[in-house]
């Protein structure tokens, strides 16, 4: 395919470049605010919210950028050569169109799935569990936890600096986590409230 300009669609040369990386700052910070102020904490996730709610809508955006920058992709990939080429100029080219795709889809469709799920399960009676806790996560560069087993699964909720620095010289077996729960789709749970409490055993 011969274009007028092709130097207007290379990655670093033409207005691609400038698009994807306006399209995932914006989309960080949507994304990021959401996550603070409106993500329920949610735990039994299973397959099918990974399936459907989260690599689906990926799939599903990265084709469609994909077609819609098709002569991005055309213009260069022509300029490819060798199957190194063909490898760097994939991952270059394709790594932020899934990003976009995690970003921009993949939170519509959890805003929408949050919305479902929340629903659904504020019709359901509140379920109380109490849970083992397996240990408190403090890492500086990385979100705190406590990490517990829910339905011989393991979950974590998210806690502040302040918090968890209360349990860092603690053995979590000397604790457990009460939750407050309400059952929401596909076997998940919201939880509404959590306190730590001391084994029995202690």
């Amino acid at each position: 395919m011969d274009f007028k300009d092709k130097r207007t669609y290379l990655i670093f040369e033409g207005q691609y470049f400038r698009i994807v990386i306006s399209t995932i700052i914006l989309l960080s910070i949507i994304n990021l605010f959401y996550f603070l102020k409106y993500e329920p904490t949610t735990i039994g996730l299973d397959f099918r919210y990974y399936l459907l709610i989260v690599i689906t809508p990926i799939l599903i955006g990265s084709i469609a950028i994909s077609i819609l920058y098709r002569k991005v992709l055309i213009v260069n990939f022509s300029r490819v050569r060798g199957l190194l080429g063909v490898f760097f100029t994939s991952l270059i080219i394709f790594f932020p169109i899934v990003l976009v795709s995690f970003l921009g889809l993949g939170l519509l469709t959890n805003i929408f799935w949050n919305t479902i799920n929340k629903t659904f399960a504020s019709k359901n009676e509140i379920e109380y569990f109490t849970c083992t806790i397996i240990k408190f996560k403090m890492v500086s560069r990385s979100p705190n936890s406590i990490v517990f087993y829910f339905k011989n699964k393991t979950e974590d909720i998210l806690v502040n600096k302040d918090f968890i620095e209360q349990y860092s010289d603690k053995n979590p077996k000397d604790y457990c986590l009460s939750i407050q729960t309400k059952k929401g789709l596909w076997d998940s749970y919201l939880i509404k409230s959590w306190e730590l409490i001391q084994s029995k055993n202690h």
